[in-house]
């Protein structure tokens, strides 16, 4: 356990091994695992502000070393703690503090992570909102243009989620229109400021202007805009062209695989901004949780297949961890896997193939051996049509020995999803962005959902395709471990463990069965079913075909 003195007292001595030398990853990661097993033991230590710390996370985040994401809400408790941004704060343009503007880890957070915070979004809104109504009536910018740049990557991040007012709205449309009516005559750096603007409500990748710009020289194209057009229209563009490349195989038939990949063509799935970095190697993964893979002894090249795979976040990190196996990754999104194959490009990944198609027609498979020794399926066979079929699918692509890890849905731990998604068809509401966002806003706005929303900081309630993928997904089933224990018994799949990724949760399974740590008891997690209620948790578990 943390006590507060070992919380309190270590950023000067993490601080100084990190400015010795920045480009060193160990204290760095040593720094981000203090700060992840404090989150958990003690979340409470990070409330107030404290200079040694806020400047150990701002070296963290100017380097790429570790999984920024899962710090930010630190950083975000920081910045809100030392800029007094409490749950009811509006931002005040007579009063507005500009070093918050000036600020690195503001800017960088708002840059390299999606913000899953409630009140400091809310806050962002209302800066957003100053920028651009201050520039309806000025016609120059009000604040750094740095910070208008990063607050549009934020926005970016998140896909545009934040809700914007019909006065917004009306001012949007006279900055499109100008930016439309963009003649060559004119220079185009009249146009940076609107469009800079224009990126922090919508995508621009399509704007002409935005592509003129895109189509310069880099040092033609001013500092601040650069990040922007980059994220904003570059590399889109580069998606576009490796969408064109990636093999597809099968023919996509069933009604309900089509819905599920028009949704994700539509919103790319999930979205990440930075990796987690070098993960632990497939073999330690097996060593660590006693999972008995047969060739770990034989000495053969693993193969891995990720179903599903989605922007390539998972079998990225796996490559990270294990350059020496050999990865296929799967997806029935287009848009989904070239942004994870792009993002492959970037981190110098060679051992992951990219395939379009669905599980169903993995038979069809264009690799020369289909048998694969480990499959990680999480988070897809509950969007198929018929659970059973994509079991089977993936069961069937299992060498003997080979090891699968699933992860479904629990309808018991998503009883508040349920509820919501029933207030959603009572509301007559679609799958659109504007029905989407509307019924986000309802919800921030709402004083008793927004208690429930923000004891879960999850990011799936802050990105447009997660939110869209968790409320208003086209395809969905919830299971009960007595259905998994009966699919897996009919396909002769031999139960391994299960895993409990809530630190919260395993704590009380383990505190519950404390004979059983290596969390290998059907029986015992059929007994703790009910406490996964409203945790949002996913069934996880591992099998080995016989």
């Amino acid at each position: 356990m943390f006590s507060t003195h070992s919380i309190t007292t270590p950023w000067y001595s993490f601080l100084k091994s990190i400015q010795q030398d920045v480009t060193n990853v160990q204290p760095q990661k040593e720094c981000y695992l203090f700060l992840k097993n404090a989150l958990v033991e003690k979340p409470d230590c990070f409330d107030n502000y404290q200079e040694m710390l806020f400047q150990a996370l701002t070296i963290l985040f100017q380097r790429n070393f570790v999984d920024l994401q899962k710090i930010s809400g630190i950083a975000i408790t920081q910045i809100k703690s030392k800029y007094d941004i409490t749950t009811h704060a509006v931002f005040d343009p007579n009063n507005r503090e500009v070093t918050f503007f000036q600020d690195t880890l503001v800017k960088l957070v708002l840059e390299k992570t999606i913000c899953a915070d409630i009140a400091f979004e809310l806050f962002l809104t209302d800066i957003r909102r100053f920028i651009l109504l201050h520039y309806r009536k000025n016609q120059c910018l009000p604040v750094d243009p740095t910070f208008v740049s990063s607050q549009a990557l934020q926005c970016f991040n998140n896909e545009h989620i934040f809700n914007e007012p019909d006065d917004e709205s009306d001012a949007l449309c006279h900055i499109t229109a100008s930016l439309n009516n963009n003649s060559r005559e004119v220079n185009l750096d009249a146009f940076v400021e609107p469009l800079l603007i224009l990126s922090m409500y919508q995508p621009i990748k399509d704007q002409a202007t935005a592509i003129e710009f895109a189509r310069r020289p880099l040092e033609e194209i001013p500092v601040f805009l650069r990040p922007v057009i980059g994220r904003m229209v570059q590399e889109p563009l580069e998606e576009q062209g490796i969408a064109e490349n990636i093999p597809t195989f099968g023919l996509i038939g069933s009604n309900t695989s089509k819905s599920v990949r028009a949704q994700y063509e539509e919103n790319p799935y999930p979205r990440w901004v930075t990796t987690r970095g070098r993960s632990a190697s497939v073999q330690d993964v097996f060593h660590r949780y006693q999972i008995p893979l047969p060739a770990l002894s034989t000495g053969e090249r693993i193969k891995v297949l990720v179903p599903g795979c989605g922007t390539g976040r998972h079998p990225i990190s796996i490559a990270m961890g294990s350059p020496d196996v050999d990865i296929v990754a799967i997806d029935i999104s287009k848009a989904s896997l070239s942004y994870g194959k792009r993002m492959a490009n970037h981190y110098g990944i060679k051992n992951i193939t990219f395939l379009h198609g669905d599980i169903l027609d993995l038979p069809n498979i264009p690799i020369k051996e289909r048998g694969f020794h480990y499959i990680e399926c999480a988070g897809v066979i509950h969007h198929m049509e018929n659970q059973e079929e994509g079991w089977q699918a993936i069961e069937n692509c299992l060498l003997p020995g080979g090891i699968v890890y699933v992860g479904v849905y629990s309808k018991a731990a998503r009883i508040l999803v349920t509820f919501l998604r029933i207030e959603i068809e009572r509301l007559g509401l679609q799958p659109n962005t504007k029905d989407i966002k509307a019924f986000r806003s309802r919800l921030i706005h709402d004083a008793v959902k927004r208690v429930l929303i923000e004891k879960n900081t999850s990011v799936d309630l802050f990105t447009l395709s997660q939110f869209r993928d968790l409320f208003f997904h086209v395809s969905e089933h919830q299971n009960r471990l007595s259905q998994i224990e009966d699919i897996s018994r009919q396909l002769k799949l031999k139960f391994l463990g299960f895993r409990i990724t809530s630190p919260l949760l395993r704590k009380k399974y383990l505190e519950r069965y404390p004979a059983d740590p290596t969390m290998n008891s059907f029986s015992n997690w059929i007994d703790f079913e009910p406490f996964y209620v409203g945790s949002r948790e996913m069934f996880h578990a591992w099998f080995q075909k016989r």
